[in-house]
């Protein structure tokens, strides 16, 4: 567009020097993602606002070298270009306010400049649609940062509600495999983990042999010899989700044929999971 009314050698220029600066930009980004999250905002804080104002200076430069003074048609050209180059950077730098401030400044002073020194009656106007412009964009910049500083906001309570039930379910896996009890968990009436004393108790090797091998002949209910699933599913299991807990005495088979009275408490979590003890 420019090509027959601007000096080859200055449009060569500028062009050379702006995509220096957007590499310049690329390495900066590619140094910035391989650093420790923690590392990242201490360390490129001042040069996200300096890399910011140097592209700005490279957009205003446009204004400046590549505006021809008596072509209108051009000049606008180079208006939407700078308007549409201002849009974006609002899209990517509404992370720091003052970043967008201070790209959308320098970008568009030396514009409005140019324009009210144009000899184009309809100059004026552009140059009143150019201000108008600009405090539209640094007024969307600033609700995106209130959505993107939210955003962190809601994802940094995320993370920290993990890491609680990731450091929760540990010391409940500690706890659990640590009693002095023996503990067994039911889900959907089915037997799907037991600590160590459960294994000990039972004289089997592992936990996976215990759950691999427990029927319903190993737990008997001691009056009424009624298997222990058909007890859990309907009447303790109803009365340890309502009450939150029951107790009952089993006989209880070891893997050697031992039988002994056992004392259990019955914990409903949930309709899924209960805690056999």
């Amino acid at each position: 567009m420019l090509w027959n009314f601007i000096a080859h050698t200055t449009i060569i220029t500028w062009f050379v020097l702006a995509n220096s600066f957007s590499l310049i930009r690329l390495v900066v980004y590619r140094q910035f993602k391989s650093l420790p999250k923690e590392q990242q905002i201490p360390t490129f804080f001042s040069r996200f606002i300096l890399i910011s104002i140097i592209s700005g200076c490279s957009w205003g430069a446009v204004s400046v070298w590549l505006f021809p003074s008596n072509e209108l048609t051009q000049q606008t050209f180079i208006a939407f270009v700078i308007a549409g180059m201002c849009t974006g950077a609002v899209t990517t730098l509404s992370a720091n306010t003052r970043a967008v401030g201070s790209f959308l400044v320098i970008t568009l002073s030396p514009l409005l400049v140019q324009l009210t020194l144009s000899s184009w009656a309809i100059s004026n106007a552009i140059a009143l649609m150019v201000i108008l412009f600009a405090i539209m964009m640094y007024g969307i910049s600033k609700r995106l940062n209130q959505t993107i500083t939210e955003s962190f906001f809601i994802r940094h309570e995320h993370l920290l509600t993990e890491q609680a039930l990731i450091n929760s379910e540990k010391r409940y896996r500690t706890l659990f495999n640590q009693s002095a009890d023996a503990h067994l968990l039911l889900k959907d009436d089915q037997f799907i983990d037991c600590n160590p004393m459960a294994v000990k108790m039972s004289n089997y090797h592992t936990a996976g042999e215990l759950l691999a091998t427990l029927s319903t002949n190993a737990l008997k209910i001691k009056q009424s010899n009624t298997p222990v699933i058909l007890l859990l599913t309907q009447q303790s299991k109803e009365r340890a989700i309502k009450y939150g807990h029951t107790r009952f005495e089993l006989d209880y088979m070891r893997l050697n044929g031992e039988i002994f009275a056992l004392e259990v408490k019955l914990e409903g979590k949930t309709q899924q999971l209960n805690s056999l003890s």
